[in-house]
């Protein structure tokens, strides 16, 4: 299948990104939308214990599909989803994963999918849930120099909104280079501050992430921190075009169409 369209031949100014609220969606329509998985996504469905995880992996996979036909007018049976070894999702067209690249992300009141024609992407949402237990979490995931950032703010609404933004550009990073779990969060180093974009200063070097790393970070609804990374040697920087979609208005847009 030959595909044309103008977005894949585009700079990657602009990175479009599909977003859905699975509190909006009714039974029926998640159950209309499953139908349109692939099989193995469908098994995996089956697996999550929680109504919740549940739902949000069938609304964030009917989003993938929903944008694909926003994009570049590809049906559900045009296309197949594979994954990488580390567990990274690719859209396989014709037996080729060229382009273009995805990522999804999902959490609670949120799924989000995005969408590069060129380099590799990574998102990741996160709901900003208050009270956390800071001094624990940031042992775990945080470089030395993160923590001392979130220790020298006093309000603690701040320092949770600090932990997830942390948070948010290494679980980007790491889904754009597909290292995933082979890097431990607390080796990624970022500064981050109100003046200027997030910056990526420290990493494992014999992981091979030499390539330009680009970042987005942004509040979402006041309650969600949503991150996107662009990454390869041609990436630089882009703005990030937000597309709110119904789960009504996705089983409306798939309708018809057979599972992959």
């Amino acid at each position: 299948m030959k595909i044309h369209s103008s977005w894949l031949a585009a700079e990657e100014e602009e990175i479009p990104l599909f977003w859905a609220d699975p509190e909006d969606m009714k039974d029926a329509e998640e159950q209309e939308l499953l139908w349109t998985l692939g099989e193995a996504e469908r098994d995996r469905w089956h697996r999550f214990r929680s109504r919740d995880s549940r739902r949000q992996f069938a609304l964030s996979h009917a989003l993938l599909r929903f944008g694909l036909f926003q994009l570049l007018e590809l049906g559900p049976s045009d296309w197949e989803l594979v994954y990488e070894p580390g567990g990274r999702p690719t859209v396989c067209i014709d037996g080729a994963t060229a382009a273009p690249q995805i990522s999804l992300s999902h959490t609670q009141s949120l799924v989000v999918c995005a969408f590069s024609p060129r380099n590799r992407i990574g998102v990741d949402a996160e709901w900003v849930h208050r009270g956390l237990s800071l001094p624990a979490l940031a042992k775990t995931v945080l470089s030395r120099s993160e923590r001392v950032a979130i220790d020298e703010i006093h309000n603690q609404e701040e320092k949770e909104l600090l932990f997830y933004r942390f948070w948010c550009l290494k679980e980007a990073l790491l889904k754009a280079t597909g290292l995933g779990l082979t890097v431990s969060p607390e080796e990624l180093e970022f500064r981050v501050s109100c003046q200027r974009e997030p910056e990526l200063i420290s990493y494992p070097p014999e992981k091979g992430m030499e390539s330009s790393h680009f970042f987005h970070l942004e509040t979402l609804r006041d309650n969600h921190i949503c991150c996107v990374c662009l990454a390869g040697p041609t990436a630089k920087r882009f703005k990030v075009r937000w597309n709110q979609a119904a789960p009504k208005e996705i089983c409306e847009n798939l309708k018809g169409y057979p599972s992959t």
